[in-house]
């Protein structure tokens, strides 16, 4: 869930997508355009969430095998270190992640074009896509501890996770509601990022951890 609330491409679209309709729009229907892209991020988290649960369940037998933890484990070994050198671009003065330029610069065209509550909704799912790579194994690995019949009520806890993978939106929101403006926000984005890189790192190098420890358990 640290992990959720600390990637940043959602949140940066969600930025200047509220940025752009303040200018064109009163504060009120902004306000109301940027929970339709909150909605359109829970919804992607969602049905990812549903859909993977639902294979894995499907697949059970073959899932929680110390094979599977070894896997996860080497993944999201890879993530820590991928989250820690590569997730931002090395430049100090902005917060451009490693997505390539045309994929920003399209995000950015449909956050400034955007008219309708639904165009919102899927400016909002589509900008959780480029990020896939370093949530998908979460995903993964936590649907799959979400087979066993000893865990919390299994719907409780997704739903915890989607809303939680929305707090850094909200919080945004706040900000632009209190009268604070995009530059001073993205300063304060841009200040953070030495921070961002550091929880990352440390909460994909705790997941590795605790997987291998499983797998060994497990063996």
């Amino acid at each position: 869930m640290v992990i959720f609330c600390f990637l940043q491409i959602p949140s940066g679209v969600f930025s200047l997508f509220y940025h752009f309709r303040l200018a064109k729009t009163s504060k009120k229907q902004a306000d109301d355009a940027a929970l339709s892209f909150i909605l359109g991020v829970e919804i992607f988290n969602t049905i990812l969430w549903l859909l993977i649960y639902i294979i894995i369940f499907c697949c059970q037998s073959s899932f929680i095998s110390p094979l599977f933890l070894w896997l996860m484990a080497g993944i999201c070994l890879a993530d820590a270190v991928a989250a820690f050198f590569f997730y931002f671009r090395k430049d100090k003065t902005s917060t451009a992640t490693f997505i390539s330029r045309r994929i920003a610069k399209c995000l950015t065209s449909r956050a400034k074009t955007v008219k309708s509550r639904s165009d919102a909704i899927t400016l909002g799912f589509v900008s959780c896509l480029p990020e896939l790579l370093f949530t998908l194994p979460l995903y993964i690995t936590c649907s799959a501890f979400l087979q066993d019949e000893n865990a919390l009520p299994r719907a409780i806890l997704i739903i915890i996770a989607v809303v939680i993978a929305v707090v850094p939106l909200f919080v945004i929101r706040a900000f632009f509601r209190t009268d604070h403006n995009l530059a001073e926000i993205q300063r304060l984005r841009v200040k953070l990022k030495p921070h961002f890189r550091f929880i990352l790192l440390l909460a994909y190098i705790a997941a590795t951890i605790t997987l291998i420890d499983l797998a060994i358990i497990n063996m």
